[in-house]
Parts: C-alpha cells; structure tokens; sequence
C-alpha cells in the first residue's frame, strides 16, 4: 500500500512537472509574441510615419507641378513679347534704313 502511494505520488509528481514545463514555455511563447507584436506595432507605426511622409511629398510634387506649368505659360508668353519685339525692331530697321536711303 506504501508503494501504491509512493508509484502516486511520483506519478502526480511527474504530472506536476509536466505541466510546469509546460507552463514555462506556454509563458515563453506569450513573452514572444508579445515582444513580436511591440515589433510589429513599431513597423506599423513607421509605415504610418513613412505613408505621412510620401503624401507630404506628393503633395509638394504636385505643387512644384503646379509651380513649373505657371512658369512654362510665363515663359511662352515671354517668348511671344520677345517675338513681337523682334518684329518690331525689324521693322523700326527697315524704316531706318529707308529714311536714311532717302535722305
């Protein structure tokens, strides 16, 4: 009967260490996935961040956009009083050259 209790007592023994063991890495394993999802929360805060970032950029793209377009309609307009100056002077040659042609 004292071996009956002894054969139980080991065996509930053994029982016990099993799922402290268990339990050990069931509490490892938490610690893990609790350290992946900091990991996890950090890299999707940094998208955040990184997506904050590109519209900013987007944002100034399109006004530099915005900003070079005014300016190419500046400069073709420019390049049109250019023109009609240039047709302008010739013509101011043209009379010079007639008026002291006649003179």
């Amino acid at each position: 009967d004292v071996a009956r209790a002894h054969a139980d007592k080991a065996a509930a023994l053994a029982a016990a260490a099993r799922v402290t063991d268990e339990l050990v890495a069931t509490q490892e394993q938490l610690r893990q996935t609790e350290r992946h999802q900091a990991q996890v929360r950090a890299l999707c805060e940094e998208v955040e961040r990184l997506q904050a970032q590109v519209q900013a950029h987007e944002s100034q793209l399109q006004g530099m956009e915005a900003q070079a377009a005014a300016q190419a309609l500046d400069l073709q307009r420019v390049q049109e009083h250019n023109t009609l100056l240039d047709q302008r002077n010739r013509a101011l040659e043209d009379e010079l050259a007639e008026a002291r042609r006649l003179a």
